[in-house]
């Protein structure tokens, strides 16, 4: 499996129907994750914490991938998030992400997200743990 294989797998399936299956995160993401999503730096037990929050808050989370790119240990992506919150409100992002990977897992993620459209509190949807 390709960088930009393990990355995509991991965006559609981590954030997919199994959303917070520690067994999931487990697969792509090393225990030495961290994320730094607009500013605000998640470390993996964050990171897991969030995945909860998401489960919990969301209906289901569907992701498009408009590019891709991988060099080196590093995986860059543009993707649209689609959340359709429990109150089946929907809320959309557009995200740029650069993927650190080292033995086949996610070890560090740098984000970009903004808001396209959905309530105005769901701005920290990327980080809310």
């Amino acid at each position: 499996m390709t960088q930009s294989e393990i990355v995509q797998n991991a965006l559609t399936q981590v954030l997919g129907a199994n959303i917070g299956d520690k067994a999931l995160i487990e697969k792509y993401f090393s225990s030495e994750y961290t994320q730094i999503v607009n500013g605000i730096e998640l470390d993996y037990q964050g990171f897991i914490s969030h995945m909860l929050h998401l489960k919990a808050a969301t209906k289901s989370i569907s992701i498009r991938i408009a590019s891709i790119a991988e060099s080196a240990d590093n995986v860059h992506t543009h993707h649209f998030v689609q959340a359709t919150k429990s109150d089946n409100t929907v809320s959309e992002f557009e995200v740029f992400a650069r993927f650190r990977l080292k033995d086949g897992k996610i070890i560090r993620c740098y984000e970009l997200t903004r808001q396209i459209s959905g309530a105005s509190g769901d701005q920290d949807l990327g980080s809310r743990q």
